[in-house]
């Protein structure tokens, strides 16, 4: 990987928020967290380089609006979605939303991993 591997979290759930950053900097990445869409919206960059690990249901902004808002600004910054509520329907508008994966909430560290890393490669 030609760039630093940063995974960014956006979730409302704090708690959760703090368990995969836990997990994520075990494993080496370099990890931002953000409670909100908002939040991350208003610190996206163009040069921002890695994975966006997004829940789709939060107060305010859900993920899908935040992929929409975020546009171009966004492009190498692949998307996993998160959900706890997963159905076909919901599963079709992350596709069509460009996402890589829909994770339903729980999920294994080991689907998790896989996720972030096809991310990851998407973006190298």
């Amino acid at each position: 990987m030609s760039f630093k591997a940063r995974i960014f979290i956006v979730d409302d759930e704090a708690s959760l928020r703090r368990a995969l950053r836990r997990l994520l900097v075990g494993e080496g990445y370099e990890v931002e967290c953000f409670g909100g869409a908002e939040e991350f919206l208003a610190r996206l960059t163009d040069q921002d380089r890695g994975c966006l690990l997004l829940d789709i249901a939060m107060p305010g902004m859900d993920g899908f609006e935040l992929l929409r808002r975020a546009g171009p600004r966004a492009k190498a910054i692949p998307a996993v979605l998160m959900t706890g509520h997963g159905d076909d329907s919901t599963s079709d508008r992350a596709r069509e939303a460009g996402a890589v994966r829909l994770l339903q909430k729980p999920f294994t560290r080991d689907v998790l991993l896989s996720a972030i890393q096809e991310a990851l490669a998407r973006a190298a």
